[in-house]
């Protein structure tokens, strides 16, 4: 006859239950004891693997990077290769703030169409918000006539206030991703074509007008002075709405750039360093990720005649320097020339005289390449060796440009941007981080989303393992 069993008397302890003492066992099998470094190591990186699996899985960011991968969450456009090297990256970045700076007369607003023929160039659209009143009359220069775009993809939208051009940059960000795509909220039956094009939206200036409180007390007292406008209002409004902004152009192909003012105050004590001062608060300097002042270098230089019309060339010699990367090295410089002309043009109504305007970014590269130490030429020799011949003209073997043919440095500039193999060997040398292009055509979200499928997908399979088995395998290796 089996015994019943009884409650355990006060203060004894009972026995464990077979499940418990089986899971106890189980337990203590797992622990390792004592770890070596490269053991916690390979233990660490499983828990933190687990970690980016389960937020990439339960919150999908897109930007969720793993060991430093962080340029394979950035896309960019194409852009000139010695632009590349001034900003450390092989394709011009969207999703970002950029900022062009700059005392008055530097071309500041020749760069921003500048690199809206980027954004044109590449099928997508651009956006000028003009918060100055003073239309600068470039677009056409740099970007073309109507007979060089059959559809009008610019447009420029006039601002009174800081409050107007944070309301209209909403605005046109809020159209453009309801048009390419809206979501749930999108009206059913409409066209959408996705977010297949890039976007870019200016600001020209941050501070081109004041705020419409200020602007109202002028007009109440008659004239402007202290009491008319609150300190520091202005910055701290344009703080507050960067804040928000950075965030909205994440998993969109847009980029947002704002030209802004610089003046140089008095050095400070013991320092030849002058301080740089720029209108509307630090708090643009924290929501940028790229900063780039203007310096003019020079002007007024007739370079030749065209052979038609007989008309002057003229250009301004740019110094650009890189005040702030966060994509890359900072404090770069380089010199570029802009380069303007008139030209005969012959339309519907006859002959018509057109202004044209261009940054001679192939002549820029020669320079930078002959302006390097010797050993930098050296590495770039190997991959194209660029001999410089009397007149100012050159050759090079690598691209099949004999001496008996030299070109000017321009066209030397051409031959070795358009060269793929060497632009990709110029790019190993000069060490400049790949960033992937976007892939005109095709969902900008998709692609950054590729990232984070890839690294699902690559942590699928080590994931099943054990970490103590990891674990040894990284000691073997160590001691191996």
């Amino acid at each position: 006859m089996r015994k019943r069993k009884t409650a355990p008397a006060s203060g004894e302890e009972s026995r464990p239950e077979p499940v418990a003492r089986r899971r106890r066992k189980r337990e203590n099998q797992q622990k390792p004891g004592k770890l070596s470094l490269a053991a916690i190591e390979a233990v660490a990186s499983y828990g933190l693997q687990v970690l980016t699996t389960e937020l990439g899985r339960e919150c999908h960011h897109v930007r969720l990077a793993v060991a430093g991968d962080d340029r394979k969450t950035i896309l960019g456009i194409p852009m000139p290769l010695v632009m590349e090297w001034f900003i450390d990256c092989s394709s011009f970045p969207l999703g970002f703030i950029a900022t062009v700076v700059g005392k008055y007369g530097c071309n500041k607003s020749s760069f921003k169409w500048e690199v809206a023929r980027w954004f044109l160039n590449y099928g997508g659209v651009m956006t000028d918000l003009e918060n100055e009143s003073k239309p600068s009359m470039l677009s056409n220069c740099i970007l073309g006539y109507p007979e060089h775009f059959e559809q009008k993809r610019w447009n420029t939208v006039p601002c009174n206030s800081v409050e107007e051009w944070q309301t209209s940059l909403q605005r046109v960000y809020d159209k453009q991703r309801t048009f390419m795509d809206p979501g749930a909220s999108g009206a059913k039956g409409k066209y959408h074509p996705g977010r297949i094009y890039p976007f870019m939206v200016a600001v020209d200036s941050v501070m081109g007008k004041l705020s419409q409180g200020s602007q109202e007390n002028i007009e109440d007292k008659g004239y402007a002075d202290r009491a008319t406008s609150a300190y520091g209002y202005e910055a701290n409004i344009i703080t507050q709405f960067l804040k928000k902004i950075p965030h909205d152009l994440v998993e969109w192909p847009h980029f947002l750039l704002l030209i802004n003012h610089l003046k140089e105050g008095a050095a400070k004590p013991g320092s030849f360093v002058r301080e740089r001062r720029k209108a509307g608060g630090a708090g643009i300097d924290f929501a940028e990720a790229l900063e780039i002042e203007l310096v003019r270098a020079g002007s007024g230089k007739v370079i030749n005649k065209i052979s038609r019309g007989g008309f002057e060339i003229g250009s301004n010699k740019i110094k650009m320097k890189a005040w702030k990367n966060s994509l890359g090295q900072d404090r770069r410089e380089v010199m570029v020339e802009l380069v303007w002309w008139h030209e005969l043009v012959d339309t519907e109504n006859g002959p018509e005289t057109r202004f044209r305007m261009r940054w001679d970014w192939y002549s820029a590269l020669i320079d930078l390449f002959f302006g390097f130490s010797a050993d930098r030429k050296a590495m770039i020799n190997e991959v194209c060796h660029i001999v410089k011949q009397a007149g100012d003209k050159y050759h090079c073997k690598q691209l099949g440009i004999g001496a008996n043919a030299s070109v000017s440095k321009q066209e030397m500039g051409e031959a070795v941007s358009k060269d793929s193999k060497v632009r990709e060997g110029l790019r190993r040398v000069l060490g400049i981080k790949p960033i992937k292009l976007f892939k005109l055509g095709e969902c900008y979200k998709a692609q950054m989303d590729e990232q984070l499928i890839a690294y699902q997908r690559e942590m699928s399979v080590p994931l099943q393992r054990h970490p103590l088995e990891l674990a040894r395998e990284a000691e073997q290796r160590s001691g191996s």
